[in-house]
């Protein structure tokens, strides 16, 4: 945001975005899996499924408990493979993201625009695919 202020000051424009219902539809085995190809201990991996799984017996295997602070942790590396591709397939220069929350600004609005339906294009497709 800093370098952003100091190109264009207040000229300029901010596309806020949430994923809705984030949280609770985060896929179990997608999470297992990421945490998996990341930590080769067992011990590790078994404790991060106990959090996870445990916390949401009712589920179907699907969402994270609220007001867990590990939760914050498990819902922002969830979604660590959408930053590059944002910033390089989509070509958004400015991007800053927050677990489900993401902020563009850019200095034209149609450009927001533009990168919103590519986003959501994007991010459906992920989603489809996961």
């Amino acid at each position: 945001m800093r370098d952003f202020y100091c190109r264009y000051g207040k000229d300029g424009y901010l596309l806020n975005c949430e994923i809705g219902k984030y949280s609770e539809s985060i896929i179990h085995k997608v999470l297992k899996s990421k945490y998996r190809r990341v930590f080769s201990v067992t011990e590790i991996c078994n404790i991060l499924y106990h959090i996870i799984f445990d916390c949401n017996k009712d589920t179907l295997d699907i969402g994270l408990p609220l007001c867990n602070p590990i939760s914050q942790w498990f819902a922002s590396y969830y979604l660590d493979g959408v930053d590059h591709p944002m910033k390089e397939k989509l070509q958004i220069q400015y991007y800053i993201r927050h677990m489900d929350d993401f902020v563009l600004p850019h200095h034209v609005k149609e450009y927001l625009k533009d990168r919103l339906a590519k986003t959501l294009k994007f991010l459906r497709k992920r989603a489809s695919s996961a």
